[in-house]
């Protein structure tokens, strides 16, 4: 069976839409070195329920819908606990403005679920550092994540593991 992807690239042109096979779209997991083909990558309940943010079925929540990691990290979130973040900006100013928001616990300290962020130019992040959600603490004291734009582009999912080095920090609601 073959899956094909569309990206959708927008000029001022136009639209133009590109059918690729998603085969060809692999993201590594970092823990083990395998490598999981992105038809095949999807978060589930431990019943084996496909996530959504009622439990009906449906679709993440995405207040901001730029494909971003901050969006999946909110959405995702909200998913799991039923809060969305009440701030917005670069991954890199999560920590500061949590603090500032009412009920929300910034720590170094990871815990399930969470949001972790990671400072600007670390762990092979960009300038504005990334956010993403914490599914699992390792035994070695990384974290199994849940990604958006993480080595990819806007809405590319992918899971890797993070250390939780200095300038880490995790972020839940009480």
């Amino acid at each position: 069976m073959h899956f094909l992807r569309i990206i959708a690239i927008f000029s001022s042109l136009g639209v133009f839409l590109q059918a690729l096979p998603l085969r060809d779209f692999r993201t590594k997991d970092l823990a083990s070195d395998r490598f999981h083909d992105l038809a095949e990558i999807r978060i589930t309940k431990g019943d084996g329920d496909d996530h959504n943010n009622d439990g009906t079925g449906g679709y993440l929540d995405f207040q901001f819908k730029n494909g971003q990691c901050t969006d999946w990290a909110d959405a995702r979130y909200f998913e799991l606990t039923g809060h969305h973040i009440d701030w917005s900006g670069d991954a890199s100013s999560w920590p500061r403005k949590a603090r500032k928001s009412t009920g929300w616990v910034v720590s170094e300290r990871p815990q399930v679920p969470s949001i972790i962020v990671i400072p600007p130019r670390a762990q092979g992040t960009g300038s504005p550092g990334h956010v993403a959600i914490v599914e699992e603490i390792n035994s070695d004291g990384t974290v199994y994540t849940s990604n958006f734009n993480y080595n990819g582009g806007p809405y590319k999912k992918t899971f890797a593991n993070f250390h939780t080095d200095d300038g880490v920090y995790f972020i839940w609601h009480e």
